[in-house]
């Protein structure tokens, strides 16, 4: 079964690097690919596998020390008991952060910040800015973290925004505003609104176009890993309603030529919306901290909206991102309104109604205390860390780097040439604990530095050279196989419909499983 999947693999790749029409002739494999393995009873047995393999993962994610709780207790717990719960699975989570140096995810290093943040949000933990009336503290906060991320952003007096759950409603959001400007402002039918896109862009942008109907035009990548300028020339039309960059990518922390796509989008009526919900709380200070950042924000003329999460290099509480809009009349347009509900008038900023207020007062508060050269000297830190990295790592034979070298960003991305970076990648996770984001076409990783990681970079390559040796004596260690095989089955595997299966089950396990 496996040595057919990879024929399969093989072929597929073969049609699809060598000859024209790549997207053609992959979906035509992938529908012949299906058939055959449906005809053959492959299928049932790939399906089989699948199933073992997601359920071995779900029973990893067991917390075997913890009793389970399935039912509502018919008599509350007193708050001693809950306290000691509550604490015993914060230690729980705790030990596992403290003992690792994880990519990204855990980006506030400041612990007398977060202890500010944490009397932000213990007291304003039953605010609702849907009740403006009732929290108004709380609507001038958002209000003045609007406008603190627009000024940051060389914004003006003109330039509007919201406050969001985080990077993907601020992105479906953005998607919402240009597809009602395309619509009302530019005569696009509602089904025939494009979206131009980046492989590289995040598949939150996907997610809304699957939720409007919009049509994604996912363009390649150039030899920088950027957005192809020549590409996007080709592909706008008529039916274009935006040009999405990123700043940076969240693959390879690669910062599109946005100048260059912003000032000719300018010349066709085309808006560019900049994705910086990654890094756009450090690379709005590289330049002040004396790193090489190209001009992403509003500078640029042809730049109509920008993403900036502030719960990443912002420092706040998760669940917090900040969506700007260069004018007044294009956020309008993300306002939901029904005005003849028996509810009486009805007005919605974004997705949710009710929205957590402590959220936005940890927000507030950590651009406060943080202050602007807080965040100059958190991002020198962070950019000479990845720098000193990619430097280190370009030197090394056997690695090859994925960034572009001339820019300055967080995300350090890089492969091997002679091993599979996958069990590289699980060899430095279960011996010395480093967490990598694990990436595919091609196979890579990456390590995105943040405020807690600051200053890695020594014990980094020496752990990294420490793996590739181990590996390198023992390439089929099982000890090693945690992501190589899922891995290697997407890229194998045409069958689209088997993939999206199979990542369906793998996200289904961490719903369930208790």
């Amino acid at each position: 079964m496996i040595g057919e999947i990879v024929i399969g693999g093989i072929i597929g790749w073969v049609i699809s690097y060598f000859l024209p029409c790549k997207e053609t002739l992959y979906n035509i494999y992938s529908q012949l690919f299906k058939g055959i393995t449906r005809a053959t009873g492959i299928h049932n047995v790939i399906q089989k596998e699948i199933k073992k393999s997601t359920t071995s993962m779900g029973e990893a994610l067991r917390i075997k020390e913890f009793e389970n709780y399935t039912e509502i207790p018919e008599v509350g717990y007193s708050k001693e008991k809950m306290m000691e719960l509550l604490k015993k699975y914060f230690e729980y989570d705790s030990k596992k952060i403290k003992t690792k140096h994880i990519s990204g995810s855990f980006y506030a290093g400041n612990s007398e910040r977060n202890e500010v943040i944490g009397e932000a949000t213990k007291l304003f933990i039953l605010s609702n800015p849907l009740h403006a009336d009732n929290c108004p503290s709380v609507r001038k906060m958002e209000a003045e973290v609007i406008r603190m991320t627009a000024n940051m952003l060389h914004g003006d007096e003109n330039t509007r925004g919201m406050l969001t759950t985080g990077g993907t409603e601020s992105i479906i959001l953005s998607e919402r505003a240009h597809y009602q400007n395309g619509i009302k402002n530019k005569g696009i039918a509602a089904e025939e609104c494009e979206i131009i896109m980046s492989v590289n862009a995040h598949p939150a942008w996907l997610k809304g176009c699957e939720l409007m109907h919009i049509k994604p035009i996912i363009i390649s990548a150039d030899k920088r890993n950027a957005l192809d300028f020549e590409e996007v020339q080709k592909k706008i039309n008529k039916n274009t309603i935006l040009v999405v960059c990123s700043a940076p990518s969240y693959p390879h922390g690669v910062i599109d030529d946005i100048e260059r796509i912003a000032t000719y989008c300018k010349s066709v009526n085309v808006p560019v919306h900049v994705d910086a919900c990654l890094g756009g709380f450090c690379e709005a200070w590289g330049e002040a901290a004396g790193f090489n950042v190209p001009i992403f924000d509003f500078r640029n003329e042809g730049v109509m909206s920008i993403s900036c999460d502030t719960h990443k290099y912002g420092y706040a509480p998760k669940g917090s991102s900040v969506l700007i809009f260069r004018n007044e009349e294009l956020r309008n347009l993300v306002f939901f309104k029904y005005p003849k509900w028996t509810g009486g008038l009805y007005c919605s900023p974004s997705i949710p109604g009710s929205r957590a207020g402590n959220n936005i007062a940890g927000a507030w508060a950590s651009l406060l205390f943080t202050g602007k050269q807080g965040y100059i000297d958190a991002t020198r830190g962070i950019l000479t860390t990845s720098k000193n990295l990619k430097n280190e790592l370009s030197k090394m034979s056997n690695i090859k780097i994925l960034n572009d070298m001339e820019q300055d960003t967080p995300v350090v991305a890089f492969t091997t040439t002679d091993l599979n970076i996958y069990k590289v990648s699980d060899c430095m996770n279960k011996e010395f604990q480093w967490e990598f984001n694990t990436l595919q076409f091609p196979a890579a990783v990456h390590f995105c530095v943040t405020e807690k990681t600051i200053g890695c970079e020594k014990q980094f390559i020496e752990d990294l050279n420490k793996a590739l040796d181990i590996i390198r004596k023992d390439p089929k260690n099982p000890k090693y196989n945690v992501w190589a095989p899922v891995y290697g089955m997407t890229s194998s595997l045409p069958d689209i419909d088997t993939l999206e299966d199979m990542v369906s089950q793998v996200i289904a396990q961490y719903c369930d499983v208790i």
